[in-house]
């Protein structure tokens, strides 16, 4: 159901924020000192965008525009937002 959904996408940001910061801190430890400056400063704009990108999706996707189901829709759209930088992540510390 819709209140199913409620639940388990915010749990599932939870998971992927504590999977971001582990394959964050694993690559950071595969590069050397100007990469890991690099890195950081790639990953706070990232969170920039991240935190302005979830706002676009909670005015955007509302239940006055979308009904009940807006919030799977947003729920979707943030875990995207994560799980893709999760995997570019995955994917760099994989070739180091």
């Amino acid at each position: 159901t819709t209140g199913d959904y409620a639940v388990f996408y915010p749990s599932y940001l939870k998971f992927l924020d504590k999977e971001l910061n582990t394959v964050y801190k694993t690559l950071r430890t595969k590069l050397p000192e100007d990469k890991q400056k690099q890195l950081k400063a790639s990953q706070v704009s990232w969170i920039k965008y991240r935190d302005l990108e979830f706002a676009f999706i909670d005015n955007t996707w509302t239940n006055k525009d979308f009904g009940t189901s807006s919030g799977i829709s947003r729920g979707q759209y943030k875990a995207s937002v994560v799980r893709d930088r999760v995997i570019q992540l995955m994917h760099y510390a994989k070739n180091f």
